[in-house]
């Protein structure tokens, strides 16, 4: 072995379903933003970037195999239908919150975020996530879910980030790099596991011909360099059960970058002082 936040909101801003093309969802809130694709073979985030800086994430997707199946598929090979929304008009009026519904043979998973940016200059953003997964069948349903997850956080081509799986039950991952840090909580349930490593080849395994499992008992350190973690859950859902996973991932500056703007700030101060 290999180691619902839109509840009763009408989703009124850009709704669609599974067409040709690839669509995109785009949310925003103060200074943070995010892009959602929400079908095709690499579906995911692939945007998540504060204060006009750098895009720091590069794709985090999620996964599933039912016990019918040979493979882990990406949830965004199946019929959807999507939609965002505005929960906070008078801080920020453009959408902020989505969900898409994922429509599988004997069963549904929907997938929300809700994004939240920091003020001017903090450099802060956080999104929260909740997915739902429906048994639709008419007999227990055993399912494998993943989430895959690659982050950028240091500036330039050279990738220096490195990667810690902490926590109560494995329930963090926090990754660090020379300009910015990200830290995922997963809330509830645990993740039955999880691994670590280069994304590249992370990415590939869930993408190949063969079925992978992971559990708790692997390395919980990466790095230095492109790294990227999977999380994995098992279920067993019973006829007209469902499953709920919540998380949240918040994106702030590195420690060193805080440091700089505090020397910077200094700065400021100083000549101001001697002006």
């Amino acid at each position: 072995m290999k180691n619902a936040i839109l509840g009763a909101l009408a989703l009124s801003v850009t709704a669609g379903a599974t067409m040709a093309g690839d669509p995109a969802i785009f949310l925003n809130d103060r200074t943070a933003r995010a892009t959602i694709n929400p079908i095709g073979s690499t579906a995911g985030m692939n945007v998540f970037g504060v204060d006009n800086g750098p895009n720091r994430l590069v794709n985090q997707s999620f996964w599933f195999r039912t016990s019918f199946m040979d493979r882990e598929q990406n949830v965004g090979t199946l019929p959807a239908q999507w939609g965002s929304t505005d929960t906070n008009p008078f801080v920020d009026n453009r959408p902020d919150t989505a969900s898409v519904t994922y429509s599988g043979q004997s069963f549904s998973i929907e997938v929300s975020w809700q994004l939240r940016g920091g003020l001017v200059g903090s450099g802060r953003g956080d999104v929260g996530e909740t997915i739902v997964i429906s048994n639709e069948n008419e007999a227990p349903t055993t399912i494998s879910f993943f989430q895959f997850s690659n982050w950028q956080l240091t500036d330039g081509e050279v990738q220096q980030d490195t990667l810690t799986i902490h926590g109560a039950n494995f329930n963090t991952a926090s990754q660090s790099g020379v300009s910015a840090f990200v830290s995922e909580t997963v809330v509830s349930p645990q993740p039955s596991g999880f691994a670590v490593g280069n994304a590249g080849l992370l990415l590939a395994e869930l993408q190949d011909a063969n079925a992978d499992s992971f559990d708790l008992a692997g390395s919980t350190l990466a790095g230095p360099g492109n790294v990227g973690w999977i999380y994995q859950w098992n279920f067993t859902i019973p006829v007209g059960g469902s499953v709920t996973i919540t998380k949240d991932k918040s994106l702030v500056p590195a420690p060193g970058a805080i440091a700089l703007m505090g020397l910077g700030g200094l700065a400021m101060t100083r000549r101001r002082r001697q002006a």
